[in-house]
């Protein structure tokens, strides 16, 4: 029989990724960690392509695993991060992007260190990607406030294959279901369960593997919008009740350049590479949060740099052919 307690349940919310889902759930059911104690949970947000099939076609061919399917009658964008994890029984509901997986050893990792707090109220947990500031050696780094984890986190909130929660957890999430526009619920969950936890641990993950997803559709919002506006709206939100110090934002904006953003200025507004998303207004929004981070002015400084030696090599290019 199936566990239906199961120590961690890894949850996916996808749409219109069928044969990624395909290829990132083999990965994950062929660990030989995933036993009983472990469930995949899919919730299908309205997929037009052959989702369903492919998920009953796997249930078919692991009969032994827990899979849990379910298909939304209509697309309900951020929110089915929310259904994904309401769909799970385990002790801790872990969220994973549909392209993503991880080693045997990641989730045995994770079994244990859930089955180590479980019983701890006052704890919360989070399995996050190559946390950059960790020390030689150490593989987790506890944070008692919200300052704390965004001067260790930065951007990677966003990320929701970094999130997960204790199932005991999961009803204080449904009150942000309102704010789902913002499109980095995953973070806000972060910061609220770290908030009104005694302690928060960061467990260091670094075997995840991610299947490249090409798109040629044009996602219908602007590439700066949850990244700088939302990101740092929330941030704001906790300066102000006086939670995360101004130089605790100074010092994210500075690694955000650096990590993230500071990418986006020079592939999409400098060298002009194709890009799915909406940026027109983008350099209002870039000097209006990053006009006081002395990092900025040294992408400004490269960035021209490039485009010039580029501007003289195409002028070099018409003379030669001309």
């Amino acid at each position: 029989m199936k566990n239906n307690n199961p120590v961690i349940s890894i949850c996916i919310p996808t749409y219109n990724r069928d044969n990624i889902l395909r290829e990132n759930m083999e990965r994950l059911l062929v660990l030989p960690s995933f036993d009983d104690d472990v469930e995949l949970v899919v919730s299908d947000n309205a997929s037009t392509d052959s989702t369903s099939s492919i998920v009953r076609e796997l249930c078919a061919k692991y009969p032994d695993k827990s899979i849990i399917y379910s298909c939304n009658s209509e697309n309900i964008r951020d929110l089915n991060f929310l259904k994904v994890l309401s769909l799970g029984h385990g002790t801790y509901l872990k969220l994973l992007n549909d392209y993503t997986s991880f080693s045997d050893a990641d989730l045995r990792m994770m079994k244990e260190k859930i089955r180590s707090i479980e019983h701890d109220e006052g704890h919360s947990l989070f399995f996050f990607q190559d946390i950059k500031n960790m020390k030689r050696g150490m593989t987790e780094i506890c944070v008692s406030d919200v300052n704390q984890l965004v001067r260790t986190l930065n951007n990677k909130m966003t990320w929701i294959s970094n999130f997960g929660c204790f199932h005991r957890q999961l009803p204080s999430l449904y009150s942000f279901q309102d704010r789902s526009r913002f499109m980095i619920l995953q973070m806000m969950w972060l910061l609220y369960l770290t908030e009104t936890s005694r302690v928060t641990t960061l467990v260091n993950i670094t075997s995840y593997r991610c299947i490249e997803v090409e798109s040629n559709k044009r996602t219908p919002y602007h590439f700066f919008t949850p990244h700088v506006v939302n990101y740092y709206d929330v941030l704001d939100s906790y300066v102000k009740r006086g939670l995360i110090s101004k130089s605790t934002i100074r010092k994210d904006k500075g690694r955000l350049l650096k990590d993230f953003v500071g990418r986006g200025i020079k592939d999409y507004l400098f060298r002009k590479k194709e890009c799915n998303f909406e940026l027109s207004g983008s350099w209002g929004i870039i000097w209006k949060y990053f006009h006081a981070t002395p990092y900025f002015y040294v992408i400004l400084l490269k960035g021209s740099f490039h485009a010039t030696k580029r501007y003289i090599i195409n002028i070099c290019h018409a003379f030669i052919k001309g």
